[in-house]
């Protein structure tokens, strides 16, 4: 099953939690999805690169 919409994946370059062998999963069943990693960020990116993340976001929300 697949959701066509846009949506944005992030994450952090120092978290094990999205894979970079993941990403074509993400891509088959999200095909109009980006991903976004914020290097220095772990798993609590929100946290830990705050200013990164929010970036992140209002440029996806700039699209919609």
């Amino acid at each position: 099953e697949t959701f066509e919409g846009l949506t944005l994946f992030v994450r952090g370059g120092k978290s094990g939690y999205l894979r970079t062998e993941h990403l074509a999963q993400v891509g088959k069943h999200f095909p109009n999805s980006k991903v976004e990693v914020l290097p220095e960020a772990g798993h609590d990116l929100h946290v830990e690169d705050r200013p990164g993340f929010i970036r992140v976001v209002r440029e996806f929300l700039a699209l919609v």
